[in-house]
C-alpha cells in the first residue's frame, strides 16, 4: 500500500474550507486516501475511468483522485448515508447536507469527502 494512507493535503484543504467534520461514520471509518501520491487509483475508480455516466459508490472517507490518473468527468461518487454528486467541472465544488463534498481543482484533480455522520435516511 505504501504511502498510499498518507493525509490528503487537498482533503485538509476542503475539510477547513468546510468547516471541519468529524471522522466517525460510515464508509471506511477514519481511513483518508490519496491516489495522488501512490500514483495508482483505488480500485473502485478503475472502471468509471474516462466514462461519463459511470457510478463509483466511494469507500474511503475522502480521497483526490489526479486527472492523470484517472479522468472523472461527469462520473456519480456516492456513498451510502452521504448520497452523492455527478464530479464537477474544473473550478467547482458541490456539497450536500448529509455531509458529501466534492471538488474539481482547475487542473481537473478530484477530491471528495465525508463528513459528520451522514443521514441515515440516504
Amino acid at each position: 500500500m505504501h504511502m498510499r494512507h498518507a493525509l490528503v493535503v487537498g482533503a485538509l484543504l476542503l475539510t477547513a474550507a468546510c468547516g471541519g467534520g468529524d471522522d466517525r461514520g460510515q464508509a471506511g471509518g477514519d481511513r483518508t486516501t490519496e491516489a495522488a501520491v501512490a500514483g495508482g487509483v483505488p480500485e473502485e475508480f478503475e472502471a468509471a475511468c474516462g466514462r461519463p455516466g459511470a457510478r463509483v459508490s466511494v469507500k474511503e472517507r475522502a480521497a483526490t483522485i489526479r486527472k492523470a490518473d484517472c479522468d472523472l468527468t461527469g462520473v456519480t461518487l456516492e456513498a451510502p448515508g452521504y448520497g452523492g454528486a455527478v464530479v464537477p467541472p474544473p473550478g467547482r465544488g458541490v456539497a450536500n447536507s448529509a455531509g458529501f463534498t466534492a471538488s474539481t481543482a482547475v487542473n481537473g484533480d478530484v477530491t471528495y469527502q465525508l463528513t459528520g455522520s451522514g443521514d441515515s435516511n440516504g
